[in-house]
């Protein structure tokens, strides 16, 4: 909602060819800039609304950060996820809450089905055909693990050279999700097995294709 409306306001001051202060509309100067801005009288409202209704959603965003916080924080399980590469308290705490009980899921391709990060499959004769993923399940659980994913790669270490390699073979896009499966999976192995990223890598990976493996179990 709060990027609805940052939107909203650019798009009021695209249509008028203006720009805010430097880089950033939404800095300190920006936003001073926006308030000190003159506009016709129905301009000048929608501005004063939309401001409004920001700075209301900042409010309740801070209030509901500072709860999360204190529960990761909290949480023995959402500080052990948080060891994979690029996974933060968000993605940690949100993967948490929509597993739920990681007994309920078999293996961890079941859970990258659950988050809707496999591909469809449908099979004529004796092929096998796999097309786009599936998109089941929650999206936000779906975005925080590509955002993890790719914020991993840019790390040294096995998950890097496992997207490069899947960069050159499949290409960017379908690289990404690939990556975001195989985090997926790598985060119930760690859950249930109850094991440090680093412990994981020592115990499952031996790094000899052992990513690889993570990405089926």
């Amino acid at each position: 909602m709060r990027t609805g409306l940052k939107n909203h306001l650019g798009a009021l001051l695209t249509k008028r060819n203006l720009k805010g202060p430097g880089k950033h509309l939404w800095s300190k100067p920006g936003e001073a800039y926006l308030e000190k801005l003159e506009l016709n009288a129905e301009a000048a409202e929608i501005r004063n609304q939309t401001l409004a209704l920001r700075k209301t959603l900042d409010a309740l965003i801070g209030r509901w950060d500072q709860e999360s916080g204190r529960r990761v924080r909290g949480d023995e399980r959402v500080r052990q996820l948080q060891t994979a590469p690029g996974v933060g308290p968000q993605t940690a705490f949100a993967y948490r809450v929509f597993v739920g009980d990681v007994s309920r899921f078999p293996s961890g391709k079941q859970v990258a089905k659950y988050f809707g990060l496999v591909p469809r499959e449908r099979s004529s004769g004796e092929r096998r055909h796999l097309g786009h993923i599936t998109k089941e399940g929650d999206g936000l659980m779906r975005t925080l693990l590509v955002e993890a994913a790719l914020r991993a790669t840019r790390k040294p270490g096995p998950l890097r050279e496992c997207y490069r390699r899947m960069v050159r073979h499949k290409g960017k896009a379908k690289a990404r999700v690939a990556m975001a499966r195989k985090l997926a999976v790598i985060l119930y192995q760690m859950w249930k097995k109850d094991l440090t990223y680093g412990e994981f890598l020592q115990r499952d990976a031996q790094l000899a294709g052992g990513l690889g493996r993570a990405a089926g179990h």
